[in-house]
């Protein structure tokens, strides 16, 4: 199943980067943006800073086990005569470690290509120096000493331009995805690899093709998948708008091996989820993929319900009168005492609860119902339920009901409690419940109908 709002919910709620943590990046984008453009050294030359990589993407995710996360900055500067490609680096280095605010958290990490401020336990800041030369971009690199030709946004340009292809936030939003379940799955890929493989994959006239999230994940992971198995040694992947750099180079053959075997995995159990059937052994199925934390939305209980589905109530002459019940005189209805129901939809084997429903609920088939009768009657009191259904998929299981019966189990055999009753979604068309309380031979109380309006997919 697709389980199209959970999706929504989960990457929302649980995979997106939270706002607490993206306003403070852009806090300290601006203050860095601000100490660079008022530096002493590097002020006359400051051109401008541009957030890169996930933070430009949208595709930040929270971090594993609430680790630090990375935000990439290009610092574009103009170029200053005399110095060699190490000097932007190690002057830049120099500048901030003479700062009280920054000296204690600057270059921790000893990188190649730029200059990290490490926010301890919240996020680092990559700050990577750019220059631009007779209208090519090029960064530094330290250790060699040497500048490396780049693309100042032309990634940025050729993602954007995926985005749209692929229509609405699908690639983004399965780009996280994907990024979520690699770090919980340790599959060796960075984050540079996998969104340039994952957009790889969009087409011309894929955004006829994603209907939604849960349907694109499974499009771009078959991709993915197809794309890996069609290699036995390490791929080209280049950069789409700089095709001299490889990002292959965060690969070697044991990791490649590794990543196309996970992939592969992943693929199966998202295919498996996508086409279960059944509501609560597909949530079980999509934890598979995502974990735990994936969770099911209310609006996904309901199955394929459509909110335009037209639920007609049919022929109830099989209803049994109150005299049916064991007995009972007839009504004697006692206006200050009052019952209604409560009611609570499960998994079909009643052991999830997934949220209260009120009368008219539209569901799917196969799912539990339990109702409890709640009274202000005093005792000795007897409840009763009646089960109504009604339509043409019920009259032709012979399943129409219409009597009375004592509190059930999910399983079978009578409940313990007299004021709780289980049932079972099951035959497409509008039905109903009551609740009846018997006192000395009579009924002084009733609830009144509580609809539930089934589609079973096969009626």
């Amino acid at each position: 199943m697709k389980l199209i709002n959970s999706f929504k919910e989960f990457v929302d709620g649980e995979v997106t980067l939270n706002k607490d943590r993206q306003d403070r990046i852009k806090t300290g984008i601006q203050v860095v943006r601000d100490f660079l453009e008022g530096n002493e050294l590097f002020g006359d030359n400051f051109k401008k800073v541009t957030p890169q990589g996930s933070v430009r993407q949208g595709t930040t995710t929270k971090p594993v086990d609430d680790n630090d996360f990375d935000v990439d900055l290009l610092y574009e500067l103009k170029v200053y005569d005399g110095w060699e490609p190490k000097d932007y680096l190690e002057n830049l280095h120099n500048e901030f470690k003479k700062t009280d605010r920054y000296k204690d958290i600057v270059d921790k990490r000893g990188k190649s290509r730029c200059v990290t401020l490490d926010y301890e336990s919240d996020f680092h800041i990559d700050i990577v120096p750019c220059i631009e030369v007779d209208q090519l971009f090029y960064v530094m690199n330290r250790p060699d000493n040497v500048c490396e030709i780049t693309d100042a946004d032309g990634y940025a340009i050729w993602f954007e331009s995926c985005c749209r292809t692929a229509g609405d936030s699908y690639l983004t939003d399965c780009v996280k995805l994907m990024k979520y379940v690699r770090d919980r799955k340790k599959l060796p890929m960075k984050s540079v690899l996998l969104t340039t493989i994952m957009g790889n994959q969009i087409i011309y006239g894929d955004s006829g093709i994603f209907v939604d999230l849960p349907t694109a994940l499974k499009i771009l992971i078959g991709r993915i998948d197809d794309f890996l198995q069609a290699y036995s040694e390490l791929p080209i992947v280049a950069n789409p708008a700089l095709s001299a750099e490889k990002f292959a180079r965060h690969w070697d053959h044991d990791k490649f091996i590794e990543s196309k075997n996970k992939v592969q995995d992943i693929r199966k159990k998202v295919d498996d989820a996508y086409t279960c059937d059944d509501l609560d052994e597909s949530l079980t199925k999509w934890r598979k993929v995502f974990g735990d934390d994936f969770s099911l939305s209310d609006k996904d209980t309901g199955k394929a319900v459509s909110p335009t589905t037209t639920f007609v109530l049919g022929s109830y002459t099989h209803r049994q009168p109150v005299t049916a019940i064991p007995g009972c005189r007839g009504e004697a209805l006692n206006n200050s005492i009052g019952v209604r129901i409560d009611a609570y939809l499960y998994s079909h084997d009643g052991r999830t609860k997934f949220r209260g429903i009120n009368s008219n609920v539209r569901i799917g088939n196969n799912l539990r119902l339990k109702y409890i009768a709640k009274t202000n009657a005093r005792e000795p009191y007897e409840v009763y339920w009646q089960v109504v259904n009604t339509g043409q998929h019920a009259e032709r299981e012979k399943c129409l009901r219409g009597e009375f019966s004592k509190g059930r189990l999910p399983k079978g055999g009578l409940s313990s409690d007299k004021h709780i009753n289980w049932e079972r979604s099951e035959y497409t068309g509008r039905h109903w419940i009551e609740c009846f309380i018997i006192q000395n031979g009579y009924c002084i109380a009733r609830s009144g109908p509580f609809y539930v309006n089934i589609k079973h997919p096969n009626f």
